[in-house]
C-alpha cells in the first residue's frame, strides 16, 4: 500500500492513498495548477466517494502516515499478538536495565 501527498499546492496537503486519482493530482499540481482549480477539482465529494461508494479509482482515500508502513493484512488475533508480545519483550529489556524496577 502506498501512500501520497497531495494538495500542497493549495496549502492544504493531505496523505491519500495513491490510485489512479491522486496521479491526475499530482500531475496537475506539479503543472501549478492554482488552489481554487485544485479545490474544484478535489471537491467535498472525492472522499465520500472513495470511503462511502467504494469508488477508490476516482476518490481521495485518505490515510495517516502509518499507511505507508503496512505491508502485509494480518488478523486482529495476530495484531494484537505481535503487540503484547513487543510489550513484554520491552518490559523486560528495562527490567534487565533497571533491576530494582518491580514489573506491574
Amino acid at each position: 500500500m502506498d501512500t501520497v501527498i497531495t494538495g500542497r499546492s493549495s496549502n492544504s496537503p493531505v496523505r491519500v492513498l495513491r490510485n489512479k486519482f491522486s496521479e491526475v493530482l499530482l500531475r496537475l499540481e506539479a503543472k501549478e495548477i492554482s488552489p481554487d482549480d485544485f479545490h474544484e477539482i478535489v471537491g467535498a465529494g472525492r472522499t465520500k466517494a472513495a470511503l462511502r461508494d467504494g469508488d477508490f479509482d476516482n476518490g481521495s482515500p485518505m490515510a495517516g502516515q502509518v499507511a505507508g508502513l503496512i505491508h502485509e493484512i494480518m488478523p486482529v488475533e495476530a495484531v494484537i499478538r505481535e503487540i503484547v508480545e513487543g510489550a513484554e519483550r520491552i518490559a523486560r529489556e528495562i527490567l534487565a536495565l533497571e533491576p530494582s524496577a518491580k514489573p506491574l
